[in-house]
């Protein structure tokens, strides 16, 4: 994965070359350009990495049939969101307000989307345009209640100069490599890839 992350004890140290790339997260570690040097924050544990942490917060009222919640996030992309059992079990078009699935097939798509440019830039193709659909679903189990059981992405890519095969590859790596498919590992993954121009 090619993610930074942040420890709860960070620690000034010297930053490295500008514009060097750190070569397990990909990333470039500032701006090319000629400067002097900057320190940058990493952890005490695992000098180099970064641990972030995302807030999301749930307020629900009543029973859950009859009951209606809000969802915020950190980002306040959401903010006081409104769902209920309506927009979670008997909405079959998805629209009628918020659920917990979209969100988790929200993440998985955009998840994936950027491991893969990763990939991609790294194996010398820089993706044009990458397209996800995830479709997470959740449905009745035998022991009773509702488990999530499969998340089946779809993906288009426009990735000049790199075959089929190549793209297959790097995809496939990306579904098993990104952090929100690690997240769902117990459940089924599957992955339609096609290039596209």
């Amino acid at each position: 994965s090619f993610y930074p992350m942040i420890s709860s004890a960070p620690r000034i140290v010297a930053r490295p070359d500008p514009g060097a790339l750190d070569p397990e997260t990909g990333f470039s570690y500032g701006d090319p350009s000629p400067q002097p040097s900057r320190p940058y924050l990493v952890g005490s544990s695992q000098p180099g990495r970064l641990f972030m942490k995302r807030t999301a917060q749930a307020v629900w009222s009543g029973a859950l049939a009859d009951g209606k919640g809000s969802i915020s996030t950190q980002s306040s992309v959401l903010k006081d969101q409104p769902y209920s059992f309506k927009t979670r079990f008997q909405d079959e078009s998805g629209k009628s307000g918020a659920n917990p699935e979209e969100l988790i097939a929200a993440a998985h798509a955009s998840c994936f989307a950027m491991q893969l440019s990763h990939f991609l830039a790294e194996a010398g193709h820089p993706a044009k345009k990458l397209t996800v659909d995830a479709e997470v679903t959740i449905g009745p189990v035998p022991t009773g209640g509702q488990a999530i059981s499969k998340s089946a992405l779809t993906l288009r890519g426009d990735v000049p100069g790199m075959t089929e095969g190549q793209f297959l590859e790097q995809a496939n790596k990306a579904k098993a490599g990104c952090p929100v498919s690690k997240a769902l590992g117990p459940i089924e993954i599957t992955l339609d890839a096609k290039l596209v121009s």
